[in-house]
């Protein structure tokens, strides 16, 4: 049939910490990198205080996080606020993205066709009124990765990682 899209949901494992969960060692250097891209675009605009960068194999560092969350937190509607990464490793590709605002259950990761779509929502309600917070995230996967073997973890302090491993 045309037009049939194949929907798969992805399941999002709860973990700890992110800098503290071994599960995401491996993972510490590019949300490092994808911290200081958010916190050079702001700086580059004006809008934030000067910061230092260095590479790191280890932890993030606690500099970076605190001016990107200081970044995110005062323009979290803004899309360019939102560290995200995406990496081809020799086994996989990684995608990372920070949903810190989001609980696990507003959190949708999807695959639809070639296409891992992550998407979350708010509602908060006060008094009559009702605000909305959501972001849509897509990433377009090549045919060589096993769609059916896409995984995703969120660590406790927000910070959703999708791996996509290659077939063999």
């Amino acid at each position: 049939m045309v037009g049939t899209k194949t929907t798969k949901t992805v399941t999002v494992q709860k973990r700890g910490t992110f800098s503290d969960d071994p599960f995401f060692k491996d993972s510490w250097q590019e949300w490092d990198q994808a911290m200081k891209n958010v916190v050079d675009r702001w700086e580059n605009t004006g809008n934030t205080t000067s910061t230092t960068t260095t590479t790191t194999t280890t932890k993030p560092s606690s500099e970076t996080s605190t001016v990107y969350r200081q970044i995110r937190s005062s323009n979290v509607t803004s899309d360019d606020s939102q560290a995200v990464s995406c990496t081809e490793e020799d086994d996989k590709y990684k995608m990372m993205i920070d949903v810190k605002d989001f609980k696990p259950e507003d959190i949708n990761v999807k695959i639809v066709d070639d296409t891992v779509v992550v998407e979350g929502k708010i509602e908060k309600k006060e008094g009559n009124a009702i605000s909305t917070q959501m972001f849509t995230r897509r990433f377009m996967l090549p045919p060589i990765v096993n769609l059916n073997a896409v995984s995703s973890a969120l660590s406790r302090d927000g910070v959703l990682t999708i791996n996509a491993p290659k077939l063999k």
